[in-house]
Order: C-alpha cells, then structure tokens, then sequence
C-alpha cells in the first residue's frame, strides 16, 4: 500500500550541489539528494 504524498511543496531531485563541512577536527563533503522549501537532504560519505 502506497501512502499519498502529505508535502505541500514537492522536493526536487538535485545531485548538483555540493556542501563543505568544517567543523574543528571535523572536515568533510557532502552530496545533496533532493532540495525542497523547507531544507535539503544530504548524503554524508564517511
């Protein structure tokens, strides 16, 4: 069973974009997988 999409705004599939953390002794890149209104969703390669 499929649930119905509850998003008042779709998200966008977007691998295009990429994001540098840094943070202390934390460094790293981050790959989005979709932007919406609200945010984007990232992927973190360890």
């Amino acid at each position: 069973m499929v649930s119905q999409e509850r998003r008042k705004f779709p998200r966008v599939k977007d691998e295009g974009l990429s994001l540098k953390l840094r943070l202390d002794d934390f460094d790293s890149i981050t790959h989005t997988m979709n932007i919406s209104s609200s945010g984007v969703y990232c992927k973190l390669d360890k």
